[in-house]
């Protein structure tokens, strides 16, 4: 695997070591397949995003069987100006056959990859909690270490509330989703968790304060309690929510399904 940054290369994808251990030739194997594939030409960076990203990856290990909670996701910086809607299309059958190579028997492993040209970097990438994480917890994998510099700096409070509100409305769905499916009550309680700590950082970003590390936001949204009265007041039992907040950051940082 061509890695272009040795910082990206040592950090850990998972806050458990074994859970890393695991992951890191998956993470390889999928940059590799997707390096293999395209002219070396046309690509300029493939950046790691996501939980995985942030050393935050979920996932549930039970009678030594492993299994990813989310999608693998990258982001693919591309040079040229290709045909988006076949590319995406080629792009989109990779991650498949990424995702068919990676899983094993039951445990499916999904991969995700979505293009980009440089321009997108420079000039789209408006502030918002993606943009955020891409620039502060990206990893390049392949390209230049420098490359999401690209990324304009800006800070916390120049996130849109509604980049918040859309957050906790996909998070929403996904729980109403999830309970609609039937008797699945591993799938209802992912929901919940991811609900509980995007709930949250949705908190934290309407208050100019997004935190975007799981393992932190548990307390940074208590002392933004402390800091706001009025939201304190607002809520019926805000130790109740706090601690439930808490609970949920560690499942999904280190999930069970008991």
């Amino acid at each position: 695997m061509s890695v272009a940054s040795p910082a990206a290369e040592r950090a850990a994808y998972s806050a458990t070591p074994d859970v890393d251990t695991w992951l890191q030739p998956r993470v390889e194997a999928a940059c590799d397949l997707a390096l293999g594939e395209l002219a070396p030409s046309s690509v300029e960076g493939l950046i790691l995003i996501g939980s995985l990203a942030r050393g935050e990856a979920s996932v549930l290990c039970e009678r030594g069987q492993c299994r990813i909670l989310g999608d693998v996701e990258f982001l693919l910086i591309v040079r040229g100006q290709p045909k988006w809607r076949e590319f995406r299309r080629h792009l989109h059958e990779i991650g498949q056959r990424a995702t068919k190579q990676l899983s094993e028997g039951g445990s499916e492993f999904p991969v995700e990859f979505t293009p980009a040209d440089i321009s997108y970097l420079r000039e789209r990438a408006r502030p918002s909690a993606f943009t955020w994480d891409l620039r502060h917890h990206g990893r390049v994998l392949h390209g230049r270490p420098n490359l999401l510099d690209e990324v304009p700096a800006f800070e916390r409070p120049a996130m849109p509330p509604e980049d918040a509100v859309e957050t906790l409305m996909n998070r929403g769905l996904e729980l109403l989703a999830a309970r609609g499916a039937g008797p699945t009550p591993e799938s209802h309680a992912d929901a919940l968790v991811k609900t509980l700590v995007d709930m949250a950082g949705s908190a934290l970003a309407f208050a100019g304060a997004y935190e975007s590390l799981t393992a932190r936001r548990p307390a940074a949204f208590r002392e933004l309690l402390t800091r706001r009265d009025d939201l304190g007041a607002t809520l019926h039992d805000s130790e109740r929510l706090s601690a439930a907040i808490g609970a949920a950051a560690k499942l999904k940082l280190h999930p069970t399904s008991r």
